[in-house]
């Protein structure tokens, strides 16, 4: 796995290509907020912020349980691979195709869910919210709470 850096970098590098157009990846608070990458409120203030941050959260859990049934499945995703690039690639995407191999070939009964500790699903980081807010801002309807 690269370096939050590095995938940051990464990020912003395919964004300002224009890569994404006009869709967003959703982060986990470790991340900046940007215009291609939607990470949670700090503090949710109005319903709306609030909906917005369950929202994220449902997604992203199922995004992370995802990637919990794979690397329980496949334990070397989860390591860091200090091999080139090439092989490395190799191994991502073999390791992301053959469950629909076995799938399709009834070779396998793979589980559809996994459920991940909540711990694992919701890591408390440090939060990066000064930039980028209003393409997150502009998502979110701002109406008083009641």
């Amino acid at each position: 796995m690269m370096p939050q850096y590095l995938t940051t970098q990464f990020l912003e590098h395919n964004a300002d290509a224009g890569l994404f157009g006009n869709r967003w990846m959703l982060g986990d608070s470790a991340y900046p907020n940007g215009p291609y990458l939607l990470t949670p409120l700090i503090n949710p203030v109005t319903e709306a912020e609030q909906r917005y941050n369950e929202a994220h959260i449902k997604t992203r859990n199922v995004i992370e349980r995802t990637f919990g049934v794979w690397k329980r499945r496949f334990p070397v995703v989860a390591l860091t691979l200090c091999l080139s690039l090439p092989k490395v690639q190799a191994i991502i995407i073999a390791t992301a195709v053959l469950p629909n191999i076995c799938r399709n070939h009834n070779l396998e009964k793979v589980p559809s869910e996994v459920e991940l500790p909540t711990a694992e699903i919701n890591e408390e980081v440090y939060y990066m919210e000064v930039q980028n807010v209003s393409e997150r801002t502009a998502l979110i309807p701002f109406r008083p709470v009641a």
